[in-house]
């Protein structure tokens, strides 16, 4: 999961009067992508892939920005984007078992 720091930074924010709605996005943006994928903070923290763990960040940045700045338009490149994580974590959790 992303910092706040991380995300003020890349949503180029640099007072503190947003931190909690900022704070707030972060939450957010775990709860919907594990709706849309089904792959939990649990997981990526646990995982040793950097592979998946960067692309979870991505997407989370990308969420956040549209969170935050995009509230009402779709977003093709984070469909795509939820769309190789969740075919990522179902290939690694088909070879766990």
């Amino acid at each position: 999961m992303i910092t706040l720091k991380e995300a003020k930074e890349w949503l180029r924010i640099f007072e503190d009067d947003e931190d909690n709605l900022i704070d707030s996005l972060i939450k957010s943006s775990v709860a919907i992508i594990k709706s849309a994928t089904g792959v939990s903070i649990g997981y990526i923290n646990q995982c040793n892939d950097e592979g998946i763990k960067s692309l979870y960040s991505m997407i989370q940045k990308i969420l956040i920005t549209d969170l935050y700045y995009e509230k009402d338009k779709e977003n093709r490149a984070l469909l795509s984007l939820y769309i190789q994580l969740e075919a990522t974590y179902l290939r690694m959790k088909n070879n766990e078992s």
